[in-house]
């Protein structure tokens, strides 16, 4: 807001008397410096100033400010100070070791296990009582070994393990005193849940204590026994 001039008098109008009491100029120049000053306030009202004292994050430290926190990132990050008006950006460092990846990248390779590596989704499913076409055991979506038992020799044709994806896993541990029958290419599964045992062997038999790894192959769309 654009303060209104205050209207001084000439130098030679005196705005005090002997005594030291405002002349009638005097007091017209109190009134219009006291309107001034009101004008000064209501204009400084308005505006809204933040407060030094609040917690800033800032890229160094500021001498107007007192509680004002630097930015500062780990050695797992990056900071790039883009400089005046432009960004900081925080990104990731590359990863390396057992699991490398690029910096910023959300792709990463698994180069190695480590000693402590482990499957941890381990199922137990009921007792099988009968042949089982395109078996589906509860919780099989997140399983990586299934703990098997049955009744008496059983086949299984074929697993749908909820989504049948490229490169699966699944150890099949036989705990039961009875074989446990991975059938080869039966029809009695759906094509893309069953078995091929690669060398053609039918049945592939795992007996009390004994196991298969099985992995997914989605080009033949099949699982193939190892």
């Amino acid at each position: 807001m654009a303060a209104t001039p205050l209207p001084l008098p000439p130098p030679q109008v005196p705005l005090f008397t002997a005594a030291g009491l405002p002349t009638q100029q005097g007091f017209e120049f109190l009134d219009r410096l006291q309107s001034l000053v009101k004008q000064i306030n209501a204009s400084l009202s308005s505006l809204n100033y933040a407060p030094t004292a609040a917690q800033y994050v800032t890229m160094a430290l500021d001498g107007t400010l007192s509680a004002e926190r630097t930015l500062a990132v780990s050695a797992a990050l990056l900071l790039t100070d883009g400089g005046a008006n432009n960004p900081a950006t925080i990104g990731r460092a590359a990863l390396t070791g057992d699991a490398t990846a690029a910096a910023d990248s959300n792709a990463m390779t698994l180069v190695k296990a480590s000693s402590l590596f482990s499957f941890t989704g381990i199922i137990t499913p009921p007792q099988i009582t009968a042949n089982q076409n395109d078996y589906s055991p509860t919780g099989i979506g997140t399983a990586n070994v299934l703990r098997l038992s049955s009744d008496a020799t059983r086949d299984i044709t074929g697993i749908n393990a909820n989504t049948n994806t490229s490169g699966r896993i699944l150890i099949l541990l036989n705990v039961g005193a009875n074989n446990i029958d991975l059938r080869h290419e039966n029809a009695s599964s759906s094509a893309a849940n069953r078995f091929n045992n690669l060398t053609g062997a039918d049945p592939s038999i795992i007996g009390q204590f004994g196991q298969r790894t099985i992995w997914y192959d989605a080009t033949l769309s099949r699982w193939l026994t190892i």
